[in-house]
């Protein structure tokens, strides 16, 4: 949907001010939660130096 505004620096560049914005806040830390299978998002919040700090894990389940 999207495709067209990927790589141009808009999401580091989004991120970046949101950023600036809560340290001016004096907010002390950045939580955000990114599917694993968003390798695009996570490759992103890595490289802006987000770290995973916990995993969710899901087993779907059939009816039996």
């Amino acid at each position: 949907m999207f495709e067209n505004f990927r790589g141009k620096g808009f999401g580091t560049e989004t991120m970046n001010c949101i950023e600036n914005f809560l340290i001016q806040k004096e907010i002390y830390y950045f939580k955000l939660h990114v599917f694993g299978s968003n390798t695009g998002a996570r490759k992103l919040y890595e490289e802006l130096g987000f770290e995973i700090a916990g995993i969710n894990m899901l087993k779907p389940l059939s009816k039996k």
